[in-house]
């Protein structure tokens, strides 16, 4: 009976697994995995032998794709993302974001109030950035709202923003320092007659 009742189990054990695979290979195939075997001389059935590698990209998708919230699928290599924070009752509706190499050249410049690079025409950018935003112009202020083709201040009919977040799409070579500075409708905020800039790092 013992001997069995062991068969048994381990006959169990091969179904669970071989519905596993199963269930791996139509998650792999559905983003396009080959799953494609060939049969050796000896008439086992194997994958080829650069299976894992020619399709590293499909397979991190399937697993990511099946991970739900908790899977850790690294972001895109090139985006950063910031948050830019204002302080409250400055009347802020718009910003400037920066980066610049330690050697001082501007290696990316956003102005908010022109998205579309019509009057500030130096603006260092190839994809704008995607920008969201929370506004007491909103029905509901605790919504994030998202630039569209105008400034901010412009958007929100002058009620402005109580924090940015900026996601930058860039390929920004080598070591850079991010810098932002908030603006009014009366222009950039400032200490006396100086703008104030506000050291920010990205979060990847």
């Amino acid at each position: 009976m013992d001997r069995v009742h062991r068969l048994n189990r381990l006959n169990r054990i091969t179904i669970v697994v071989a519905l596993a695979v199963l269930g791996l290979c139509t998650a792999l195939a559905q983003v396009g995995v080959s799953t494609m075997t060939f049969e050796t001389a000896t008439g086992k059935l194997q994958n080829p032998p650069n299976f894992f590698t020619a399709n590293a990209e499909a397979i991190q998708a399937a697993i990511c794709n099946g991970g739900g919230d908790t899977c850790n699928c690294p972001p895109p290599s090139n985006e950063r993302v910031f948050n830019l924070v204002v302080p409250f009752g400055l009347g802020v509706t718009d910003f400037e974001l920066k980066a610049l190499s330690p050697g001082g050249t501007l290696v990316y410049y956003y102005h908010s109030p022109d998205p579309a690079k019509a009057q500030v025409t130096s603006q260092v950018w190839t994809k704008k950035p995607a920008v969201y935003f929370c506004s007491v112009a909103s029905t509901d202020p605790k919504a994030w709202q998202t630039q569209g083709a105008t400034g901010i201040g412009t958007q929100t009919a002058g009620a402005g923003a109580s924090g940015f977040v900026v996601v930058v799409d860039e390929t920004i070579p080598g070591e850079t320092r991010w810098v932002y500075a908030l603006m009014s409708a009366g222009g950039f905020l400032k200490q006396g007659t100086t703008p104030v800039w506000f050291p920010v790092t990205p979060k990847q």
